[in-house]
């Protein structure tokens, strides 16, 4: 990958993560749970997340193991939950997700590169 490649692929992680926090803000789980038009944004948050963060690992498999604090395997693997949940999404499970995981993995996740 070009040099800074991985800052765009991170932005746009970045950008995703930010987005679907923003889509639940002030919302409780109750509400999350009756609004399939919130769910379906969320979960498309979270499977773009997902691609990018497979994209990165694909692409730059060493930049991806200098940091093994982020959860890559497991931003993947929610991503495939998501996308290939043929017998249906649980909503509950992205609730949690977008609620807990992807802001850990915000705060985990490098900083740009100058």
């Amino acid at each position: 990958m070009k040099a800074g490649g991985e800052d765009l692929i991170l932005a746009q992680i970045r950008t995703k993560c930010e987005d679907g926090i923003s889509f639940v803000a002030g919302m409780d789980r109750e509400t999350f749970l009756n609004d399939k038009v919130v769910q379906h944004a969320v979960a498309m948050c979270i499977v773009v997340i997902g691609d990018a963060v497979a994209k990165l690992v694909k692409r730059s498999p060493d930049y991806v193991g200098t940091h093994p604090e982020v959860p890559w395997g497991l931003v993947v693997g929610m991503r495939n939950r998501i996308a290939h949940g043929y017998d249906g999404v649980d909503f509950e499970v992205v609730w949690d997700t977008i609620r807990q995981s992807i802001p850990d993995l915000l705060t985990k996740l490098p900083a740009p590169r100058v």
